[in-house]
């Protein structure tokens, strides 16, 4: 009993239900990485008007290489075209360190988030809060990182971040890192998303 707060899905941050809606989560993404040549790993599907603050209807799939992302290099770029299509806009050869299988393919629910949760703190959380987001506040595990958009080079906006601890096809957990976290960014402008994660 001295123990269960730290115990991860009893905090009050993983029981705020579906309110915005479900969405695809995980398993396999649609185009070739740009560095690795192998297919991209698919995050999850959010709605446009989320991902490039536009008055889109459809759904943008998010997508990156597990295996390059923050190993091969630091930050990841994809172009997503109004056809749903993504392009990779990083280029090279490389052979992975560490080849990442996808997360586990399911379902997720959004809900808003209470004002009280508004901001979290990674450290403060000791591995018990649901640091999962979209929108919002990132919860950084260094310093403050917005990379800028490659082609407008303006600032990119947070879109979303994954915690570590993510289910993946093969039945182990994804690790950013050493248990950190995943960001995602929007440059709305130029319809290009980013990636870069950071630990300890």
């Amino acid at each position: 009993p001295a123990r269960t707060w730290s115990l991860q899905g009893l905090h009050p941050t993983w029981h705020w239900g579906s309110s915005a809606g479900r969405v695809r989560f995980g398993g396999e993404g649609a185009a070739p990485c740009g560095l690795c040549g192998g297919i991209l790993h698919a995050l999850v599907e959010l709605p446009e008007a989320m991902v490039f603050e536009s008055g889109g209807s459809g759904l943008i799939a998010l997508q990156t290489c597990l295996s390059c992302l923050g190993w091969e290099q630091k930050t990841l770029h994809y172009r997503h075209e109004q056809s749903g299509a993504v392009a990779s806009l990083d280029r090279g050869q490389v052979t992975p360190q560490f080849p990442a299988k996808p997360l586990k393919g399911c379902e997720v629910g959004i809900a808003a988030t209470p004002s009280r949760w508004c901001w979290q703190d990674w450290a403060l959380s000791n591995s018990r809060e649901n640091l999962n987001r979209v929108g919002g506040f990132p919860c950084w595990v260094q310093d403050a990182e917005h990379p800028e958009c490659p082609e407008c080079e303006q600032k990119m906006r947070f879109v979303m971040q994954l915690d570590s601890d993510l289910p993946t096809e093969d039945g182990e957990a994804w690790m950013w890192g050493i248990g950190g976290i995943g960001y995602g960014f929007s440059g709305s402008r130029c319809r290009i998303l980013a990636y870069r994660w950071q630990c300890t």
